[in-house]
């Protein structure tokens, strides 16, 4: 079978602009362990689980940002349930990498110092995530 894969410039500069980036903030041993998931799972699976994975992400972050357009509470339980949905779908990516720290530290790095919305190549603008970092503050008065 023969595939035909043609990107348009603003593709292939974003794809660069991706792998900088993955670069820029994943080591030569997180790149290590991407690379051995990718073989452990399957080439073939790993663009089935990310398209799956960020169609689930989407979703919830739309649902976010409707409720914080809202005006609804970061502390009411229809926002708790988002920030426990935010918590898991953090967990079950990572879950994908074995919970690796390395991976988790430099994610972390990553969204720290490119902000949300260029992290996340534009699915996650600052707003959402600055709303659900309310709701874990929230969360913690709660508790």
């Amino acid at each position: 079978m023969i595939c035909e894969f043609v990107l348009s410039a603003e593709e292939l500069l974003s794809l660069m602009e991706l792998m900088k980036m993955h670069e820029k903030y994943h080591g030569p041993e997180e790149r290590a362990v991407f690379s051995r998931k990718q073989q452990e799972l399957g080439a073939e699976k790993m663009p089935e689980l990310a398209r799956a994975g960020e169609q689930d992400w989407a979703i919830l972050v739309a649902e976010v940002e409707q409720a914080r357009e809202r005006g609804v509470d970061p502390g009411s339980p229809e926002v708790q349930e988002y920030a426990r949905r935010w918590t898991a779908w953090i967990g079950s990516f990572m879950a994908v990498y074995d919970h690796d720290p390395g991976i988790m530290q430099s994610m972390q790095r990553m969204y720290a110092e490119e902000g949300s919305e260029n992290a996340t190549r534009a699915a996650v603008s600052a707003d959402p995530s600055v709303f659900m970092e309310q709701a874990f503050a929230a969360a913690g008065k709660m508790n």
